[in-house]
């Protein structure tokens, strides 16, 4: 009768750790999963499932006020800007070495904002380029 109990005390102990492991496995696989992040579910895939499998990502997006759509291509495109806006400042700002590339990304990103001195020159300096 021990040896029994013994047996399916084991038993129900193996089954209760391969269950804690399946869930931590399960939990670790979907925890950065941008897929099962943006389920849903509140609602019935079986009623709405573009609703289920968007859902989540939709509440959290909704189209901003200037444009007529927006999605996940919007959102890289905006992340993408707002970096390299970033790389260009850092440059303007680092007062680099004559002749660095970082010197030469800071003066390409001054020449663009430098709108005064854009319309005095017109189109002059690409003017020779044509003639």
């Amino acid at each position: 009768m021990i040896k029994l109990y013994k047996t399916t005390l084991l038993g129900c102990a193996s089954i209760a750790l391969l269950a804690l492991s399946a869930y931590q496995i399960e939990r670790s696989e979907t925890s950065n999963d941008p897929v099962y992040d943006n389920l849903d579910k509140s609602v019935d895939p079986r009623t709405d499932f573009f609703k289920y499998a968007n859902g989540g990502w939709l509440k959290r997006n909704p189209i901003p006020a200037a444009y007529s759509s927006w999605g996940i291509g919007n959102v890289v495109q905006e992340e993408i800007r707002d970096r390299l806006k970033k790389i260009n400042e850092d440059a303007l700002a680092a007062n680099a070495p004559k002749g660095s590339t970082t010197q030469k990304i800071g003066d390409f990103y001054y020449s663009g904002l430098d709108t005064v001195n854009i319309e005095k020159q017109g189109i002059n300096p690409i003017k020779h380029s044509w003639t």
